[in-house]
């Protein structure tokens, strides 16, 4: 029986041209990744603006986004306290009667610090969702928006 064989010139270096291709292509999509995020964060804080939730801003300023991992993780977090109760509710407590009483009196123009925590007190307080509606907002574009930075390496 007859034996054949056949050389492949080039093979090693097709090999390093394909992990480099993969070494781009993971790079542009982390940064549509990146990109999507950065609109849910920006989705997030409007959301804040527009429900008229916004008194001193801490809330709205502290919405951050950081990667996670090795990069195809990104989270969108807030570490502000009181984040968790605007976006879910909360059940009824007494809160602090001081920073009720600077919202009042700027938002009101007098001091119902008291009555408000009596009112939190039996009633909790409504969610004002604000993060998860910018994430919802975004889910339908996030796949358009990693490929189109992935398309980035093929041009």
């Amino acid at each position: 029986m007859a034996e054949s064989s056949v050389e492949v010139l080039g093979g090693a270096a097709l090999l390093l041209s394909l992990e480099a291709f993969q070494k781009k292509l993971e790079k542009e999509a982390k940064q549509g990744l990146m990109a999507a995020a950065l609109k849910v964060q920006s989705q997030a804080k409007q959301n804040l603006t527009d429900d008229g939730t916004v008194h001193m801003g801490r809330l709205r300023s502290s919405i951050r986004v950081r990667k996670a991992g090795d990069g195809t993780y990104v989270d969108v977090y807030t570490n502000v306290q009181y984040a968790a109760a605007v976006e879910f509710g909360s059940r009824p407590h007494f809160p602090p009667i001081a920073p009720l009483s600077d919202w009042s009196k700027k938002k009101l123009g007098t001091d119902l610090g008291y009555v408000i925590a009596r009112k939190i007190s039996r009633e909790g307080t409504p969610a004002k969702p604000y993060l998860f509606p910018a994430l919802e907002a975004e889910r339908p574009n996030f796949p358009e928006d990693v490929a189109a930075a992935a398309k980035a390496v093929f041009r």
